[in-house]
């Protein structure tokens, strides 16, 4: 009997940004294969966002890196405002989008439909991460709240806080 996917689900976490440098983050551990329909973030505390650069999600399975959202040329959110909001837009190959919460704003997140999504699977036996990897100074300290929007593609898929 084939696998009939559960319905949607939505796992959250909020991770301290803090860091002298680069630095790289678990937020959520890969289990299987799932389809995410949305993820991203929404700043829920600033208390030093001055030099909060370089903002990527990333996949890890502790030898291979694979971009979520284009880590090369990651997002400065830099002087980031509570409430502010960063996504993976609907192009695979883009930094993560990232909306300031300075002034209203409207974005087109994802677009709807049962087909879109990326599907992303974990390396098998071996503990995989969606990671968030930023650049920051001593006194980066941004508290963020990570989400992620998904449906199990297999038996025991998931996403589960890291």
């Amino acid at each position: 009997m084939a696998y009939t996917p559960k319905e949607t689900i939505t796992v959250r976490k909020t991770i301290t940004l803090a860091g002298n440098g680069a630095t790289t983050t678990n937020v959520f551990l890969l289990t299987g294969s799932v389809r995410i329909h949305e993820i991203g973030g929404t700043v829920t505390e600033a208390t030093n966002s001055t030099t909060l650069q370089n903002v990527a999600l990333i996949l890890y399975d502790g030898t291979n890196t694979v971009d979520i959202t284009k880590s090369d040329e990651g997002t400065d959110c830099s002087a980031t405002t509570v409430g502010s909001f960063m996504y993976k837009g609907q192009v695979e190959t883009a930094a993560i989008t990232y909306e300031e919460a300075d002034q209203c704003r409207f974005a087109n997140v994802m677009q709807e439909g049962s087909g879109y999504g990326t599907v992303v699977t974990a390396k098998n036996g071996v503990a995989t991460y969606i990671k968030v990897s930023f650049t920051g100074d001593a006194d980066t300290d941004t508290d963020v709240q990570f989400f992620a929007k998904y449906t199990p593609l297999s038996v025991g898929s998931s996403i589960t806080a890291a």
